[in-house]
């Protein structure tokens, strides 16, 4: 790109244009009561753009993308951004805004105090590279588990995350004889989550979903309202059609070990089997992380549970809908 020659006034007055930079200053020699001529040739001042594109890993080590004007976040909602001052994303996600400032260190420190680091590479299209259960759990309800996931007690000192095992179960109403088929529960039917137990909140945070997200799912409560199950139930076959954030259709036979089938996250491989009237499912993603889905009946209600990794339970009430 061609150099561009451009005057200086040293000592001008206010009322010089090349002072004012005015257009008749570009070019040319400005003579000040100095008499000393200051024309120099400079390069033009070039616009640097900042560029927020790829991969960024939250500090609960969800990964979300960004790319063309537009975040992916883990769940697989996408939002629009608006960048200001050079160096700041203004977003919104469910009715509430947030802002990042990106730093010198690749790094983006957000509003709500979350902090993303740039992972290796750009993205290229709008997908993340690592979906989380997040809002998803809502549907799903896989509570993503590392295998050597490590957590964090409240004197800093690290311990390792509890089995699936969890607390012992709570009582609960039998089931009535009309969800019994061969003494076992039969979730056949379509179901609307009315109702969530325990602390959700902590359940999200133990998760490690961020304060965005968690902001999110309350707005949404939980998932009351809208998480759907539409499930056909025949001897030890389920197919559950799931409804709601993001949908799939999960198959499995109960009592066969890993199975591979559809979930929120992609594909899994999926052993479940019944504990008394209680179906445990494991689950482990191709990423090596784990989960648990446990589903029962309290009384006609049905009853999808998660445990978090240090032992926090959560509760998703399913009730039949009328037309089922």
């Amino acid at each position: 790109q061609a150099s561009q020659r451009k005057s200086w006034c040293v000592g001008a007055p206010a009322s010089c244009s090349h002072a004012r930079g005015g257009p008749e200053a570009m070019g040319s020699a400005c003579q000040g009561p100095t008499g000393i001529d200051t024309a120099e040739t400079v390069e033009p001042l070039k616009k640097v753009k900042v560029d927020f594109s790829g991969q960024w890993a939250s500090q609960s080590g969800y990964t979300n993308t960004i790319y063309d004007n537009k975040i992916t976040w883990s769940t697989g909602e996408i939002s629009n951004f608006d960048l200001q001052n050079g160096k700041r994303l203004v977003t919104q996600l469910h009715n509430t805004q947030y802002g990042g400032e990106l730093t010198p260190d690749d790094r983006i420190i957000w509003s709500d105090g979350d902090v993303w680091v740039r992972q290796q590479g750009k993205a290229s299209g709008g997908g993340s590279t690592r979906d989380s259960c997040a809002l998803g759990a809502l549907v799903g309800l896989n509570c993503c588990q590392d295998e050597d996931v490590v957590t964090t007690s409240d004197h800093g000192k690290p311990r390792a995350a509890p089995a699936f095992d969890g607390p012992p179960e709570a009582p609960r109403r039998p089931p009535p004889a009309s969800v019994m088929k061969h003494g076992k529960p039969n979730f056949s039917g379509s179901w609307t989550c009315s109702a969530v137990e325990g602390d959700m909140d902590k359940f999200l945070l133990d998760n490690g979903v961020n304060y965005m997200l968690r902001t999110g799912a309350q707005a949404m409560s939980y998932g009351v309202g809208r998480a759907r199950r539409i499930v056909v139930h025949k001897g030890d076959e389920i197919d559950t059609q799931v409804v709601g954030l993001k949908e799939f259709r999960q198959t499995f036979v109960v009592g066969k070990p890993n199975q591979r089938t559809d979930s929120q996250d992609g594909m899994v491989t999926i052993s479940p089997a019944w504990e008394g009237d209680v179906l445990r499912c494991h689950v482990v993603r191709d990423d090596g992380s784990k989960s648990e889905q446990r589903h029962m009946f309290d009384g006609e209600i049905y009853v999808v549970q998660g445990i978090s990794p240090v032992g926090t339970v959560a509760k998703w009430l399913f009730e039949r809908d009328a037309e089922s």
